[in-house]
């Protein structure tokens, strides 16, 4: 956890912690978006070439 001083208070980030994850699950070059999906977007089942790593995604989440 970093703070920094501004002009009318203080700011509270974890860049250092999240740059390390990055590093940590290859992701450095990942395009990062405000909003990770469209509002409208209909998810379907994927197929079994575009199925996730599991245990991956759960050590990425668990992180956070």
């Amino acid at each position: 956890m970093e703070f920094v001083k501004i002009q009318g208070g203080i700011v509270m980030h974890q860049q250092k912690y999240i740059n390390e994850l990055l590093d940590r699950f290859e992701m450095i070059e990942c395009k990062a978006i405000s909003n990770p999906s469209d509002t409208n977007l209909n998810l379907d089942e994927c197929s079994d070439d575009e199925k996730v790593d599991s245990a991956l995604f759960k050590q990425i989440v668990g992180s956070l």
